[in-house]
């Protein structure tokens, strides 16, 4: 039985065998080379759209939102809030209540308007000392009392404890080096 397992696989390694040859020789379609180039190409123009498309749509949006600025900036200065407010001199009469003036030509629309100066406001006065010192409250006087109390107290503690250390003398052990033996050369 075990003969007749063998020889089944050797006819079927066979029969595959012969199978496979066939397909190797197959050869190449004709024209195949000829399809991947068109489809590697196809993709290629594909992508350049893309990237084409990529860079020309965030362009055209900055354009347009640049255009838009500036239509909305060149709107006429009546309409927009004025930058700098004038202010009265003392000599004119009381100011009046500003209204929008309307639309004007645009070479009165952008005439050059002078701005008057503001006179400066008055200087407060200097003090000698800041900020400007005043009496102790009771409670200070009291805290300040107290502080240098104990300041005494810590003051007279230190000194005595200073004087009794440096009464005392200074004790240095002494330093012992053992002398070094020199190696036995004879075993050598």
């Amino acid at each position: 039985m075990h003969k007749d397992a063998i020889h089944e696989r050797d006819e079927l390694d066979a029969v595959l065998d012969d199978a496979l040859a066939t397909y190797v020789d197959a050869g190449a379609k004709p024209g195949l080379a000829q399809c991947v180039f068109e489809v590697t190409s196809r993709r290629e123009r594909r992508r350049s759209a893309i990237r084409r498309w990529a860079v020309a749509v965030p362009a055209l949006a900055a354009a347009v939102l640049t255009a838009i600025f500036v239509a909305h900036r060149a709107g006429s200065p009546s309409e927009r809030s004025p930058l700098i407010s004038s202010v009265p001199s003392s000599t004119s009469s009381p100011a009046l209540p500003v209204q929008p003036a309307r639309r004007a030509h645009s070479a009165e629309r952008h005439a050059v308007k002078p701005v008057t100066n503001r006179p400066a406001p008055p200087a407060l006065p200097r003090r000698e000392v800041f900020p400007t010192p005043a009496p102790l409250t009771a409670e200070e006087q009291a805290v300040l009392k107290l502080g240098n109390q104990r300041l005494e107290e810590v003051s007279a503690q230190t000194i005595q404890s200073t004087t009794q250390d440096l009464v005392q003398p200074i004790h240095i052990a002494a330093i012992e080096i053992p002398p070094l033996n020199p190696p036995d050369n004879s075993s050598n």
